[in-house]
């Protein structure tokens, strides 16, 4: 990952810690996100995608967190964005 992690790049790493721990909680994942991106540069607005899923899962599946994303990066609150990422990983 470079400096400025991308959205997708980010919910490859909730991915991650969920196959390495499956009996790990959302909030559990949610929290060690936020620690390993806190202080890092925001994702930028452009790439606000998961393309990875378009041809796995319904859109309106892994699309579902997206807006809570798209207002974190905006606002420039991680909680905000990996809430976003938790809500899309839960579907």
């Amino acid at each position: 990952m470079s400096n400025q992690p991308t959205v997708t790049d980010i919910f490859k790493r909730s991915l991650e810690m969920r196959k390495a721990n499956p009996n790990a909680s959302y909030d559990d994942v949610k929290s060690q996100l936020i620690s390993e991106f806190s202080g890092r540069p925001f994702p930028s607005t452009a790439y606000l995608t998961i393309p990875e899923y378009d041809n796995i899962v319904p859109e309106e599946d892994w699309t579902a967190g997206l807006p809570v994303v798209y207002r974190g990066i905006q606002n420039e609150d991680w909680k905000d964005v990996i809430q976003g990422i938790i809500i899309s990983l839960e579907q």
